[in-house]
């Protein structure tokens, strides 16, 4: 492979910088991109695609992972492509493009990695990678909300609270069935998941309460905070942790 490479950037069809090689001009790029038989493009693409990223794991790509999953992505978009073999390595690698992406913004890239990501999961991966699965999931749910693929999102949701194993990992996915909910003009429901989840994390309150019963519920605890001196809310018991506090006050703020 390497020698290849440098026979051609002898020849002046690659120009060489570095590390890296880069076709000496777009005409170049396309006649080569043309010489592949149509009928096996997709699967080159995806062959070239699991070369570098074998080639370069444990390296830090920045830019160059994009390119590497789209080749992936591309060699799996033709409809006669054969599932892929299970591999956790790749499926990682995924996860961890989707991340870049979607803390981009860029939440139908995103997906469209995730999505790819499953299919490189082995039937028992809730079994033998959780820690893989709870991440990819939540990311799914989000980035598929955010994508207006609600169906895809609820399935995503639903994988997580079936096989998440602490109330912890499913608070992502509970926040996002939330705002799916309101977003839905399902405000009851919402307000169930709510209580749901604050009671798990050993907060007490209503099982129902309708607008006013909830305005009264606010008055309430401002004016019970506004009798108490400086040194009395100092002296308030703390949270176990940030996070939890963080979660409490996620919910709290729906």
């Amino acid at each position: 492979f390497q020698a290849g490479l440098d026979e051609a950037n002898e020849e002046r069809l690659l120009e060489k910088s570095s590390l890296e090689y880069r076709f000496a001009h777009d005409r170049v790029r396309e006649a080569s991109h043309n010489i592949i038989p149509v009928d096996i493009r997709a699967q080159f693409h995806f062959d070239l695609g699991i070369l570098l990223f074998s080639t370069t794991r444990g390296q830090e790509l920045g830019e160059d992972a994009f390119a590497i999953a789209d080749l992936i992505n591309r060699g799996m978009q033709s409809p006669s492509s054969k599932l892929p073999a299970p591999n956790e390595d790749i499926a990682d690698f995924f996860v961890l493009v989707a991340t870049k992406a979607l803390e981009r913004a860029d939440h139908v890239a995103g997906l469209s990695y995730l999505k790819l990501t499953r299919l490189f999961l082995p039937q028992d991966h809730w079994l033998n990678h959780y820690y893989l699965s709870i991440r990819l999931f939540c990311l799914l749910a989000n980035a598929a909300y955010s994508c207006g693929r609600l169906d895809d999102a609820n399935d995503a949701i639903q994988n997580v609270l079936k096989e998440g194993q602490s109330i912890e990992d499913k608070l992502d996915v509970y926040y996002v069935l939330v705002t799916l909910l309101m977003s839905s003009k399902r405000a009851e429901d919402a307000y169930s998941v709510c209580h749901e989840v604050l009671s798990q994390l050993d907060e007490n309150i209503p099982a129902s309460c309708d607008a006013q019963e909830l305005a009264a519920l606010l008055r309430k605890t401002n004016n019970v905070l506004n009798t108490m001196s400086d040194s009395e809310l100092l002296g308030m018991k703390n949270m176990d942790s940030s996070d939890r506090l963080y979660s409490v006050l996620r919910f709290y703020s729906i």
